[in-house]
């Protein structure tokens, strides 16, 4: 089963254009909407992966000349100890050059920590982070003599704001990334400046309170990095919105022991186009959006394999399931969710997530030697397809997932297939699937999910499960208990399961880069909910037998 691309939600008037990462609180995904709300200023709010509800929290009320808690936040949240902490681009009481500020979920109260004076910093774009205590960020332009922006540390037990660094073009400009620390090192990027005037990598020993340029851009290697770094075993990863072989922006790599820096690949506009979002680690592949170009021209989502040196489209967005994603990807157990700036149903943007399926571990696979549990498959070893040919396993996954940590316990726990449910030995012994994990009933793929009548098919809740993908030369239907199911079909997840992971999923066969690869390379049709008739007379047949067995 390829990945599968959900609109959650979609944001409208009362709360839209949201640019920031979300955090996420057991389950609950927090986030700020650059605009809207009741005074057109941004807002803060929250979204329940579990019910899939979403309130606005808080509306920010004032820009320049008006009230004092800010306005524009675009940039992402922070949790400490439970309180967040953010940033907004314009408002506050000195001049409205942008605001620091708290917010306690459980009291509902936000709390103005620092207006900006334009000396100590001007619009905070990135998101601060936290370093024992002390919140570290940047501001996009001011300070002290010049207007290039400036490195900042709040600390929140003494309420205090320390200005660490000024930065004066020279040593880059317009920092707009977030910030990381790996060992007491501040890294980060700015989007100009520099000898080329593309912008910057630096580093910030807080020891000894200095800066340092690591790298330089100079177009070649990418122009205007926008999104900050991530640090993944000693390299630092990021990208640049344009620049590149296409000008559309590369993904980069920087190794601190070797102080070297690579491009790694050029976004080359109909796959994607302009990162501005940072990235995001899974298992040693790398998650990302593009703001613009693909298929659509508004924008992708995209897995870059580290191993592997390959680049892969996952997703283009078309304007119906959002448009311009400029935040960046959060991971819930295996699960990434991001939204987009615009686009959806009232144009104001949405709320997505992005999902991988797969057979339950003790499911019996009918090979060339008989019979064997999926787990014990290897590589190789010759299967049994539904056309009755043999064909050799290209590759295995595997993960293991704990559905009651899951913010929705349903996407991920399995379901059961009893025996003969489909006809005499169809399946031969009960078979247990993740929920969109496609058998092949009259030529076409149906997710297991969409036949599930709470008797013969049913959700079996469980505390810990291990799935398993199977792999072969191409997309077919191989024997799992007699019953045929579809085999893994690559439409650029594969690296999700770093070299042998597995999966948890949930449904939407949306207008997409995979739909595409579905359509070439697929087996067979797949039909999902809300779906044609001939699903439904299959999910009443079913029904009806259980009733008679019962």
């Amino acid at each position: 089963m390829s990945g599968t691309f959900t609109t959650l939600a979609n944001f409208d008037a009362t709360n839209n254009s949201p640019e920031g990462d979300l955090v996420d609180i057991s389950g609950t995904l927090y986030g700020t909407g650059n605009s809207g709300g009741t005074s057109g200023f941004g807002t803060l709010f929250s979204f329940n992966t579990a019910s899939g509800t979403w309130n606005v929290l808080y509306n920010f009320s004032g820009a320049i000349g008006g009230s004092t808690d800010g306005a524009a936040p675009t940039s992402g949240l922070v949790d400490v100890g439970g309180t967040l902490y953010g940033t907004t681009f314009n408002g506050g009481s000195a001049s409205g050059y942008g605001t620091l500020f708290s917010y306690d979920p459980g009291s509902g109260q936000e709390q103005v920590l620092v207006s900006f004076n334009a000396n100590d910093g001007a619009n905070p774009h990135g998101a601060v982070i936290d370093v024992g205590g002390i919140l570290y960020g940047t501001t996009q332009s001011g300070g002290v003599g010049t207007s290039y922006g400036t490195l900042f540390a709040y600390d929140v037990a003494t309420a205090k704001l320390q200005t660490l660094f000024s930065f004066d073009n020279t040593d880059g400009a317009t920092p707009v990334g977030s910030l990381i620390d790996v060992s007491g090192t501040l890294y980060g990027t700015t989007n100009y400046g520099g000898t080329s005037g593309d912008g910057t990598l630096f580093a910030y020993d807080l020891a000894a309170g200095t800066l340092e340029t690591l790298a330089n851009f100079n177009g070649t290697n990418g122009h205007s990095p926008y999104g900050g770094v991530i640090d993944v075993n000693g390299t630092l990863y990021g990208t640049t919105i344009s620049g590149g072989t296409a000008d559309a922006g590369t993904l980069f790599a920087y190794n601190i022991a070797a102080g070297t820096l690579d491009a790694l690949a050029s976004f080359t506009g109909p796959s994607g186009g302009g990162p501005a979002a940072g990235l995001l680690d899974v298992n040693g592949t790398l998650y990302g959006t593009t703001i613009n170009d693909g298929t659509a021209g508004d924008g992708s989502l995209f897995a870059y394999n580290i191993a592997g040196n390959s680049l892969q489209t996952l997703v283009t967005f078309n304007g119906n399931n959002g448009s311009v994603p400029i935040g960046g990807l959060t991971d819930i157990n295996g699960t990434l969710y991001g939204t987009t700036s615009s686009g959806g149903s009232a144009t104001d943007g949405t709320l997505f997530s992005y999902t991988l399926a797969c057979f339950a571990e003790g499911t019996e696979i009918l090979t060339e030697c008989g019979e064997v549990p999926v787990e014990d498959l290897a590589i190789g070893v010759r299967v049994a397809t539904l056309s009755g040919r043999l064909a050799r396993i290209a590759w295995l996954g595997h993960r293991t997932v704990e559905p009651q940590r899951h913010p929705r316990p349903y996407d991920v726990n399995p379901i059961r297939v009893h025996a003969d449910d489909f006809g005499k030995n169809l399946p031969a012994g009960d078979l247990i699937l993740s929920p969109d994990h496609a058998v092949l009933v009259d030529g076409s793929l149906i997710p297991i999910r969409h036949l599930a009548n709470g008797t013969s098919i049913a959700q079996e809740p469980r505390t810990r499960i291990t799935y398993w993908h199977v792999e072969l030369d191409r997309h077919d239907a191989i024997l799992a208990e007699g019953l045929a199911c579809e085999t893994y079909l690559d439409t650029g997840n594969r690296d999700a399961f770093a070299g042998e992971a597995a999966t948890r999923l949930h449904p939407d066969f949306a207008q997409n880069h995979a739909a595409r690869i579905w359509a070439e390379r697929g087996c067979a049709p797949i039909l999902t909910e809300p779906a044609a008739s001939a699903l439904r007379h299959l999910h009443t047949g079913l029904l009806a037998k259980a009733a008679r067995a019962a």
